[in-house]
Parts: C-alpha cells; sequence; structure tokens
C-alpha cells in the first residue's frame, strides 16, 4: 500500500527542492498539488523537470491533483467559463499521461455551491466529455468530496450517473469531517475507491493539519478500509499552515510518522 505526500505541505519551497525533501524524510511516492504555478506540471518544461527531480531524488509520482479554483468549477452555469474549466481539467489528464501516473484527483465544483439543479446538469455535461479523453488517455478520475452538502449531492449524483472504471472516489478524512457522516461515502460506494486523502482539522475549518493533530475519527476510517481485500494509495495532504510544525524537514518526518502509525491500524 502507497503512502505519498502532496507537495501542497508548502508551495513556497520550489518544487525539485520540495522532492528533496520529501525523499530525504523517507517518502517514496509523491502527489503534485493542485497549484499549477508552483509544480508547473501543466508546460512541458516543468513536466521534465519534475521527471528530473523524481529520478535525481528516487521517488515516483503516484497522482496529481487538478486544478481547483473556482475557476476550474466543473459545474459553472455560464457555459464558457465551464469548457474553459474542462479543458484545464484536460490539461492535467494530459500531464498525467506523459508523468506515468495513473490517476487525476479533482474537484467536481466550488465549495459553497447554489443551484444545485443546474448544477447536476452541468457536471453531467462535463464528465460525459473527462470520461471519453480519461479513456482515450488510460487514466482514472478520482472526484474528492468537498464540505457541504450540495457538494455531496453533486459528488453521488455523478458516481451513480457514471458507473465507470475510469471515475472513482478520492476519500478526504478532512472533508469528511466537516460534514458529520464521515463514512457515508465509504459505505455507500464500497468499490469505487481509488485513492485517500490524509488530514486533520478541528472539525470546523479545513486546516490540513498532519494525522492525529486534530479531532478526525481516523481509527473509524481505518476500520472502515480493514473491510476491504486492498487498500488504495494514501496520500498525505497536510499543510504546515496550522500544523505545530512549521519547518519543512521536522514537519516530513512527522508527516511520515503519522503516516506510518494510521498504516499500523490498517491489515493490509
Amino acid at each position: 500500500m502507497e503512502l505519498a505526500i502532496s507537495t501542497c505541505y508548502d508551495y513556497s519551497i520550489p518544487i525539485e527542492q520540495s522532492i528533496e525533501y520529501i525523499s530525504k524524510a523517507g517518502f517514496k511516492f509523491v502527489s503534485l498539488g493542485g497549484r499549477q504555478d508552483h509544480s508547473q506540471y501543466h508546460k512541458e518544461w516543468g513536466r521534465s523537470r519534475i521527471v528530473a527531480a523524481a529520478e535525481k531524488f528516487g521517488v515516483k509520482i503516484d497522482s496529481i491533483h487538478a486544478p481547483f479554483d473556482p475557476t476550474d468549477d466543473l459545474t459553472q452555469l455560464e457555459e464558457v467559463l465551464r469548457h474553459s474549466a474542462v479543458i484545464e481539467m484536460k490539461r492535467c489528464i494530459t500531464a498525467c499521461k506523459e508523468l506515468k501516473v495513473g490517476i487525476a484527483i479533482l474537484h467536481l465544483n466550488s465549495f459553497n455551491t447554489s443551484n444545485i439543479s443546474e448544477r447536476l446538469k452541468k457536471v453531467r455535461e462535463s464528465l460525459t466529455e473527462l470520461l471519453d479523453f480519461a479513456h482515450d488517455n488510460g487514466l482514472r478520475l478520482a472526484a474528492e468530496n468537498l464540505p457541504g452538502d450540495n457538494s455531496l449531492i453533486i459528488l453521488k449524483y455523478a458516481l451513480e450517473l457514471f458507473e465507470d472504471d475510469y471515475l472513482g472516489l478520492c476519500f478526504d478524512s478532512g472533508h469528511a469531517a466537516l460534514n458529520g457522516d464521515t463514512m457515508e461515502l465509504l459505505e455507500k460506494f464500497p468499490g469505487r475507491l481509488l485513492a485517500i486523502h490524509l488530514h486533520d482539522n478541528d472539525g470546523k475549518k479545513d486546516l490540513h493539519q498532519l494525522p492525529f493533530e486534530g479531532v478526525c475519527d481516523l481509527p473509524n476510517l481505518a476500520a472502515q478500509l480493514n473491510k476491504r481485500k486492498t487498500i488504495c494509495p494514501i496520500t498525505i495532504e497536510s499543510e504546515v499552515a496550522h500544523s505545530a510544525y512549521k519547518a519543512p524537514e521536522p514537519f516530513l518526518s512527522q508527516a511520515l510518522e503519522a503516516g506510518n502509525r494510521f498504516r499500523e491500524m490498517l491489515k493490509t
């Protein structure tokens, strides 16, 4: 079972140095965060730089997070804006293929989404196009659970509508804790789990703390995962901003320790 960490832990650190720190901490897998201006994964020269750093420091890029600014919302009501968001997702899929990464993580919509009935129509249009593109490129899309009732409605609708090997779930532990019933998605879609984002918070704000720094029910998450024969890749998606550890080296050391502590709860 793969344990990765996202480069979102500190976007102020240049991507090559970030990968070096990650490798020296003992991680073998890296997930590229959703800020394209950090890694430049959407540009050819940026991908070349990422490949060189990964080879130099002996790590593998196992997933890429698609951009998730409001302009990248796949449910936007204005058609020209929705189409622009689809193009951004396709850039991420193309980058995944060129970097030999099998999974792209995406947000279907922005936080605090309204006009739900119209949004459902738009996500259907967007995913119909994106899944065809994912098929053509041999890539799987993992849609992430976001805070808010409407976001959950959109995600459930998409997973029920597209019963497709190329569309699955990225279960985000921190976001789930903000929605109350943390395990509902894992119970409802047991065969669709493609990735896990592991981080913590205070139950009120999306703080992206290290696992076990907050109140998220991680033992319950482990119990749910132990019902499965195999466990999908796990990415620690924590950030230094709200952690007790601010410098990269101690932060990453604690991240690996927390990840291994969680893995010890797992049977597989």
